[in-house]
């Protein structure tokens, strides 16, 4: 008869359970927050595709801030931000209730530790009613921060548009915000700068909203975080 451990080591090893599909999807792009709970999150590959129902916003008053977000955490000091954004428009979706544009898309939120200042940069598709077309443009605004409310696409009469899924880049170093965006990371337009920016801890999320009446999905990729050197002066 075997010893106890002999046959124990003769047995095969109980299978290491595999992650859930939200663990790695937290680990890729950060804790997932559905202030309705009816949102959904599916990886395919490292792609991350979010299922949103009718009317779930971002709004820069805060009053309509229902929809989904993921918080990647708190990035200190100077970092550059790499994300891919693709935001299909609904087939003949029109404004959801209580908003003036039928809007989808997606980006980054950025809230500095006193909760009073914030700011977005996003890539969004809206129908435009006067040229009768679904336009993609780059977005931002930066409410509470003490810089003037900027909104480059939207509401301009030059809007910086972009191709249907571009690959973001934003640098913050110093009291500078860098918004670029390019098709295959190689050739960068820049869209955006701000100078001067708060500097501090801000805590970093991916946000998806979709102000139309009807459902739709948003779709984040190549999501990369890389703290930056402090240049030397």
């Amino acid at each position: 008869m075997l010893p106890t451990l002999a046959l124990a080591l003769l047995l095969p090893a109980a299978p290491v359970p595999k992650e859930t599909e939200k663990v790695q999807i937290e680990k890729l792009y950060g804790k997932i927050v559905d202030p309705k709970g009816d949102c959904k999150f599916k990886l395919d590959g490292d792609k991350l595709l979010v299922t949103l129902p009718a009317n779930r916003t971002l709004n820069l008053d805060r009053k309509w801030d229902n929809g989904p977000k993921l918080t990647h955490g708190v990035l200190k000091g100077d970092f550059m931000i790499h994300l891919r954004v693709t935001a299909p428009f609904p087939e003949n979706a029109g404004p959801g209730p209580d908003v003036e544009w039928a809007y989808t898309g997606g980006g980054l939120e950025f809230r500095w530790a006193d909760d009073k200042r914030w700011s977005w940069i996003g890539l969004g598709r809206h129908y435009d009613r006067r040229s009768k077309k679904v336009e993609t443009a780059v977005t931002s605004g930066f409410p509470g921060t003490g810089v003037d409310r900027l909104n480059w696409g939207l509401g301009t009469s030059d809007p910086k548009v972009v191709s249907d899924a571009p690959l973001l880049r934003l640098t913050r170093r110093g009291g500078t915000l860098a918004v670029e965006a390019s098709d295959e990371g190689k050739e960068w337009t820049q869209m955006a700068s701000c100078d001067p920016m708060p500097t501090g801890d801000v805590t970093v999320s991916l946000f998806a909203m979709h102000s139309s009446d009807k459902g739709g999905m948003v779709t984040f990729s190549e999501f990369v975080v890389t703290p930056l050197k402090e240049e030397k002066k």
